[in-house]
């Protein structure tokens, strides 16, 4: 038995009440509540969907409330359910104990696929022009006076000098329908802070992205990721001063930061293949989408792994897909793209780091012993000094020649000496052997 149920149809007035009454924190409550159990948040979660398992879908408050963002709005489970008593979207149900609270179950979680994904990117704008030091929740409580919103990404790139991860003063923001997307890109001017912001469709956004560094890559030709990165990072270095070229180069920055490491967010699966198509055509058909490519695992003849150079890359190449027929052709084949998240994107990267961990290792085992000498390598390579020889011949000078015993020119056997008391010494010198007799 629950607190509220979900199918119980409330009067206008009521509800209207109900909002009325709601407090600005119980707002706040409400809202950091259902992000949590709602349809963005919950498929990917997988900590909470661990959770759900273990009671029908019940999670106490006791465990939310060691969710920072909740804790940080209010520690006390009792304003929590008084909260979310006034909730009218119907998500969440409260137990009769008023400790756990659930998902309701006649709303299903929808499933994440390129269906979905191209769902979410119909309603979700990209908005560029705030402040690097931002905080998430100034942006949240911004972006919900122009709307209902599921959620607000921060991009962000990866300092490894300062080892952090930081703002880029752009996000991209889902609606919660299309309509309300609509309604905020047709606004005039919006402002942040007195800085007007540059808005736009995401899906407008990526493919602007993927004309600039296909161009890039025709501009500068086939050169290695290293050298494109240093030359196009040197140069929006020198131009960061210039109005409208600093976003161009923190993806640059991103992009040579990302492609030396393991970014997340990068790992797609193909299925589809055949013999037909090889590794040199997949990666020339995604560059030309205009992603970077890092490594591509072709684990069988139907099936292989990308792993692109970029955080959320993968996002990126299942959007651009989803465009086409949810099909990345190659040739005359249809693939079918499948992004890899969670533990399985964590459990591939730690395979991959294992391995490549692996072949630096071989390699640096191999330049060392390489520079030690092996089997007559080195500086001292074809001479005699400091080595044992047999004989006394001068220092540095290889064994006298010695005559050998004449041979029997029927047979390649060397005729032995008669006399039992003579040493009999063999060698070989300059891959000829030779038999002589010391008296």
């Amino acid at each position: 038995m629950v607190e509220s149920d979900p199918s119980h149809d409330e009067s206008t007035a009521e509800s209207k009440s109900n909002e009325n009454s709601t407090t600005e924190l119980q707002g706040k409550i409400i809202r950091q509540v259902e992000y949590y159990f709602g349809d963005f948040n919950l498929v990917k979660d997988k900590f909470l969907q661990e959770q759900i398992k273990e009671d029908d879908g019940w999670v106490p408050l006791t465990t939310l409330l060691t969710f920072n963002r909740l804790s940080y709005l209010c520690k006390d489970s009792k304003e929590i359910v008084e909260a979310l008593e006034k909730s009218t979207s119907g998500l969440i149900e409260i137990h009769d104990s008023k400790e756990k609270i659930r998902r309701s179950p006649n709303l299903p979680l929808p499933e994440m696929n390129e269906d979905r994904r191209k769902q979410l990117m119909e309603r979700t704008v990209y908005c560029k022009g705030f402040p690097r030091d931002s905080k998430l929740n100034d942006l949240l409580e911004f972006f919900y006076k122009y709307g209902e919103i599921e959620n607000v990404a921060m991009r962000s790139w990866n300092d490894k000098a300062a080892n952090e991860w930081k703002f880029k003063g752009s996000v991209f923001v889902i609606f919660k329908t299309v309509d309300g997307a609509e309604k905020f890109l047709k606004l005039e001017s919006v402002k942040y802070k007195d800085e007007e912001l540059i808005k736009k469709w995401q899906k407008d956004y990526i493919e602007e992205k993927r004309k600039e560094r296909l161009e890039s890559r025709m501009k500068h030709g086939k050169k290695s990721k290293g050298q494109e990165s240093k030359k196009d990072g040197n140069k929006e270095e020198g131009e960061s001063k210039v109005e409208g070229k600093e976003d161009a180069k923190d993806d640059e920055e991103e992009e040579k930061e990302e492609n030396d490491g393991f970014a997340t967010g990068t790992v797609v699966e193909l299925t589809g293949l055949d013999s037909a198509v090889k590794w040199d055509n997949i990666k020339e058909t995604i560059e030309e989408m205009g992603l970077s490519v890092a490594f591509i695992e072709n684990i069988s003849t139907e099936v292989a792994f990308v792993r692109l150079s970029n955080k959320d890359a993968a996002s990126e190449l299942a959007k651009l897909v989803a465009a086409d027929d949810n099909k990345l052709k190659i040739g005359d084949k249809e693939l079918n793209v499948r992004v890899v998240e969670g533990e399985e994107e964590a459990t591939y990267l730690e395979k991959q780091k294992a391995t490549l961990m692996k072949k630096r290792n071989a390699a640096q085992k191999r330049k060392a012993m390489n520079k030690k000498g092996r089997g007559g390598r080195g500086r001292n390579r074809g001479k005699w000094d400091n080595r044992k020889r047999r004989g006394t011949s001068p220092a540095g000078q290889p064994p006298s020649k010695i005559k050998p015993e004449v041979s029997d020119s029927n047979s390649k056997k060397v005729i032995s000496p008669t006399n039992k008391s003579t040493k009999i010494i063999y060698c070989i010198y300059k891959q000829t052997y030779f038999h002589f007799e010391i008296i």
